[in-house]
C-alpha cells in the first residue's frame, strides 16, 4: 500500500513537471505534436482493430527508433537500422498469431482502445497547455470524474472496433 502511494505521488509529481516544463516550449511545438498525437490517438481508439499491420509496424518502428536512440547512439543510422528490423518483427510477430479467433480480436480492440484513449488524453493536455490553462492540476483534483471518462472512453473504443471492424479473413482447405 505505501509503496502503490508513493508511485502514484511520483507519478503525479511528473506530470505536474511536464506541465511546468512545456509551458516553456514554442507553442508550435506544443499545437504541431498535440495535433499529430491526437490524429493518432483517435486512429487507434476506433479503428485499431481493422489496421493491426499499420498499428504493428508503427509501434515496431517507433519502439526501435526511440530505443536506439536512447540505448545504442544518437546517430541516425542506427536509430533507422533498428526502427526498420523492429517494424518488420513486429509485422512477422503480427502475421503469424492467430488473428481471427474471439479472444485475440477482444484483447486487441481493448489493447488499441485503451491506447488511443491514452493517446488522445495526452494531446489534450499539450493543446491545453499551449493555451496556458493547467490540465494535469485540473485532472489532478478531479480524479474520479477523469477516470470515468477514460473508462467510458475505452469501453465505448472497445465495442465501436468489435461492431463495425470487419473479422480477419481465413481460409479452409477443402478435402
Amino acid at each position: 500500500m505505501v509503496v502503490d502511494i508513493q508511485c502514484k505521488g511520483m507519478a503525479i509529481e511528473i506530470l505536474q513537471n511536464f506541465e511546468q516544463a512545456a509551458k516553456k516550449l514554442d507553442g508550435a511545438v506544443l499545437v504541431v505534436t498535440g495535433l499529430a498525437v491526437l490524429l493518432f490517438g483517435l486512429f487507434t481508439w476506433l479503428g485499431g482493430l481493422g489496421f493491426r499491420k499499420i498499428l504493428a509496424a508503427a509501434t515496431g518502428a517507433a519502439i526501435g527508433g526511440v530505443g536506439a536512440f536512447f540505448i545504442i547512439d544518437k546517430n541516425w543510422i542506427p536509430v533507422a537500422a533498428s526502427a526498420v528490423i523492429v517494424c518488420i518483427i513486429a509485422l512477422v510477430i503480427e502475421s503469424t498469431l492467430k488473428t481471427s479467433s474471439v479472444a485475440w480480436r477482444l484483447i486487441t480492440a481493448i489493447c488499441s482502445a485503451v491506447l488511443g484513449t491514452v493517446l488522445i488524453f495526452a494531446a489534450m493536455i499539450m493543446l491545453l497547455v499551449y493555451k496556458g490553462t493547467a490540465p494535469v492540476s485540473y485532472i489532478i483534483n478531479r480524479q474520479s470524474f477523469y477516470g470515468g471518462v477514460f473508462a467510458a472512453m475505452a469501453v465505448f473504443g472497445t465495442v465501436e472496433q468489435l461492431l463495425l471492424c470487419p473479422k480477419a479473413k481465413t481460409t479452409t482447405s477443402k478435402k
